[in-house]
């Protein structure tokens, strides 16, 4: 019983996270998803890399994705790309780097998006999410989710 007990609570100390947060959508559509990190010490990596899967009726581009200024000001910056696939889904790629210093714990990106055509709840999805800690440790994170809800009909009124 007390092996289990130890077993349950090692797998709960070891587990860390990518959250996104999304802000309140605005009455023209606009808003941020927030992008917030949470790892242990041991754990805490000095990069991150991840694949954003767009929805239909979202638009991003890769400068509407910022590094926070804690982020900033531990040195870090992002980069981010759309691969050139014809047909395949709409996704972004990137990476946050710089030195080796470790990544704060909270805010580390803004994905600023506007609602294009969507009238309905839409889930923005990130996976493959990776990190190397300042020692070259690979950390793995699980994929991360938001839903977007569309702007109240009551705040279109004019």
């Amino acid at each position: 019983m007390k092996l289990w007990y130890l077993a349950v609570f090692s797998a709960t100390l070891s587990a860390q996270s990518v959250l996104l947060l999304p802000s309140p959508p605005s009455h023209d559509g606009s808003g941020t998803v927030y992008m917030q990190l949470v790892a242990r010490t041991e754990v805490e990596p000095a990069s991150l890399q991840w694949r954003i899967s767009v929805p239909d009726g979202i638009a991003i581009q890769t400068t509407d994705i910022t590094a926070a200024v804690a982020v900033e000001h531990a040195g870090k910056s992002v980069t981010c790309a759309v691969p050139q696939k014809p047909g395949a889904a709409k996704t972004i790629l990137c990476v946050l780097v710089g030195g080796t210093q470790r990544l704060p714990n909270g805010e580390i990106i803004q994905i600023h998006f506007k609602r294009t055509t969507a009238p309905a709840p839409v889930v923005l999805t990130l996976d493959q999410i990776l990190g190397a800690t300042p020692g070259g440790k690979l950390v793995t994170f699980p994929d991360a989710r938001a839903t977007l809800s569309p702007p109240d009909q009551e705040m279109n009124r004019d």
